[in-house]
């Protein structure tokens, strides 16, 4: 059964509303809230880790730390609503497709980083970290920066690697 745009915001918003309820379970809301973010946005999406790692401490030492590591119960119902109603705007504004939209965005680049990886020697593969990571905040002085890197590897080397990413993100079908 494929939900609508509609049905998933009622579900959102039934998680938000189980928050003000009396005897509120954070771990068992948690769990039927990752459920529903999962079927919604897929399994590897950010709000699902900021969700399982909301807890609090019930012990009264916690009030008295001042390290801001350990959360009170309002803290985590504070942050657990504004987690979902982002999730709620998302669905909203994105529809249906931003979770798998994002979910593929994350396989590619993970492919990208796994061709890189077999095809570049380890040191070709720290000169394109380094290149990344010192990248201009000038977005065509960055690629040219980038592309003197790779023009380093050599020729053959290059094509490989772009080859490959094209034909295992099945760049093709999407032109």
């Amino acid at each position: 059964m494929k939900l609508d745009k509609e049905q998933l915001k009622v579900l959102i918003m039934k998680q938000i509303n189980k928050m003000e309820e009396k005897g509120f379970d954070l771990d068992a809301w948690k769990k039927s809230t990752i459920i529903i973010l999962e079927k919604i946005f897929g399994p590897h999406d950010n709000r699902i880790e900021a969700i399982a790692s909301l807890h609090y401490d019930y012990g009264s030492w916690s009030l008295r730390d001042t390290t801001g590591k350990t959360m009170t119960k309002e803290s985590c119902i504070k942050t657990g609503k504004a987690i979902l109603e982002t999730a709620l705007d998302e669905v909203d504004v994105f529809g249906l497709d931003a979770g798998k939209l994002q979910q593929a965005s994350k396989e590619a680049i993970e492919n990208i980083i796994k061709i890189l990886d077999e095809e570049l020697r380890g040191s070709e593969l720290r000169a394109v970290k380094k290149a990344l990571d010192e990248k201009s905040s000038n977005d065509n002085e960055a690629v040219e920066q980038i592309a003197m890197v790779i023009r380093n590897f050599g020729e053959n080397s290059a094509a490989t690697v772009l080859a490959r990413i094209l034909i295992e993100n099945k760049v093709g079908k999407s032109m």
